[in-house]
Parts: structure tokens; sequence; C-alpha cells
């Protein structure tokens, strides 16, 4: 699967970061958004998000399928009082790595730092399960993504040329996870 990061969010929008407890999802009282795991009641809103993403969004199958893979994982940043997600990360574990596969940000959330909480919660969720690298790609046109992959740490390791179904070059990332 290819990866395209598209966007953060509002500047206005507190964003609260939770880890997993165990005792399934921790809310904010406060109705700031909050950064959580997925679940299959989340489907609708991650495709649309999706589609209002990018012009060539991933097929309803895929997320389907990714949803209900074992080694998938998905966060979600859940908007206030219930109303929907703002935005998700589908992540996955490949032995000691971690894949970046689907990061987005609903139009309206952008610039405000829900993807940078979003990748923090994934890459400490790999850190918890022992993950040391994590790679991802990126367009090479999409400037705001390759910002922040950098600005969280991520260093350039190489190019994909012709990567996309659009033609475009993909840039080729990885930071380290353990510490």
């Amino acid at each position: 699967m290819q990866a395209r990061e598209h966007g953060t969010g509002l500047n206005a929008v507190n964003l609260r970061v939770f880890a997993r407890s165990g005792k399934g999802v921790d809310m904010a009282a406060d109705g700031e958004i909050v950064i959580r795991t997925a679940c299959r009641a989340d489907f609708a809103e991650i495709a649309r998000i999706e589609r209002l993403s990018r012009p060539a969004p991933w097929p309803d199958r895929i997320i389907r399928q990714s949803m209900d893979g074992a080694s998938c994982r998905c966060a979600a940043a859940q908007k206030p009082a219930g109303a929907g997600l703002a935005g998700f990360c589908f992540y996955r574990y490949l032995g000691t790595d971690m894949e970046i596969d689907d990061l987005a940000v609903e139009p309206a959330f952008r610039r405000g730092k829900i993807a940078t909480r979003l990748m923090e919660y994934a890459l400490d969720c790999g850190r918890g399960a022992g993950i040391v690298r994590c790679l991802l790609d990126v367009g090479a046109t999409n400037g705001a993504a390759l910002g922040l992959y950098r600005k969280l740490g991520f260093t350039d390791d190489g190019i994909r040329r012709n990567y996309y179904a659009d033609g475009e070059h993909a840039i080729l990332m990885s930071r380290n996870v353990s510490g």
C-alpha cells in the first residue's frame, strides 16, 4: 500500500494524546480532540476523510481490509462530543519495523497539529511494542508532509521514481523509534 500524508489541522483546535489503557477509549471532557485507537465503527468517517484528502483515495475495500488486518493498526482523532473524526493514521508492524501506510486529516481541521499528534501516538504505540524503526513514503511534491516528517525526526533514505499512479516520485523516509 502507498501512503500519502495530506495535512495537519486547525490552529484553534487543542489536542490531547492518550495512550491505550486497556480499559477502552479515553475521552476528554473539555471539548478537545482526543487521539485514540480506531475501531470498526469508525470506518465511514475514515472513508469520508480519505475521499476528502486525496484525488485517488484508497477504495473502501482496502480501508476495511486494513482495519480488519492483524498487522495493521489505526489511530483516530476524535472530534469533541463524539462528532466524528478529524483524522486518522494507518500503520503496521513488520518485525522490528513499523510502516506508516496512510495519514489524513479532514481539510477543515488542517494546520492544528492533528497529523503530528496522530504520528506521535503511532510512534508511542510502536515504541511500546518494541519497534525499533519507522518507515514511510511521501510524494516528492508534498512539502507540508515532508516538513512534518522532518520535524518529527524522519530523514530521507532514497527516492522511488514514478512510484505513485500519477507518476509522482516517492521520498522514502525513516527514523529511530526506540529511543
